[in-house]
């Protein structure tokens, strides 16, 4: 199963690069693509966005977390 899905998630990641030309217009992992440069990682950048990134997924399981454990 982990396997099926890393391929699911890579094609989408490979679609949405392919299919989006405008920046407002980005899936989520493609913006956070973006922090990665021929350069370098953006270290500092790329982990302030994955925290906001990843806010509002940590307060909907805080919310509904006894839902979780019940079911």
């Amino acid at each position: 199963m982990a396997v099926y899905v890393f391929i699911e998630c890579w094609n989408e990641f490979l679609i949405a690069t392919s299919l989006t030309s405008q920046a407002d217009m980005r899936l989520l992992p493609v913006g956070l693509y973006q922090y990665v440069t021929t350069y370098g990682v953006e270290w500092g950048l790329l982990t302030a966005a994955v925290v906001v990134a990843l806010l509002p997924v940590l307060i909907m399981f805080v919310a509904l977390q006894r839902l979780f454990i019940q079911a």
